[in-house]
């Protein structure tokens, strides 16, 4: 039994918590690098999930509507950024669905009644559609 225990510990035990060691997995180093951002101030406006574009990891790019108002807007903010930046303003419901690569345009659904919407494509640089 102890020959057992001593070849597991030699064979299994050593090699993966230096394989573990040497691929850096430090959840606590993990958790002290992750910081929650406040997107909006709460109970101001319903926020989307943010979309992050992939090429682009220090931008959040979300959509938002205030309680009680069918007009959804779309906000573009950066890491370093403290405010969030308006860059399109649609008059119906609706919500940003998808980014590009480096984060210039989107794809924004309007719902237009219960099981129809149009998607069309928003310039996030200029605040266009």
């Amino acid at each position: 039994m102890k020959t057992t225990i001593a070849r597991l510990f030699r064979t299994v035990i050593i090699p993966v918590a230096l394989l573990a060691g040497a691929a850096g997995c430090d959840q606590d180093a993990a958790a002290r690098r992750a910081t929650v951002v406040e997107v909006a101030p709460a109970g101001a406006l319903d926020c989307d999930a943010p979309l992050v574009p992939q090429n682009r990891r220090d931008l959040a790019i979300y959509s938002a509507r205030t309680q009680g108002e069918s007009r959804t807007e779309v906000f573009v903010r950066a890491k370093s950024d403290a405010t969030p930046h308006l860059v399109y303003v649609d008059p119906e419901p609706g919500e940003l669905v998808r980014v590009n690569a480096d984060g210039t345009r989107g794809v924004y659904r309007r719902y237009l009644s219960p099981g129809k919407f149009a998607d069309f494509t928003i310039d996030l640089q200029r605040a266009q559609s």
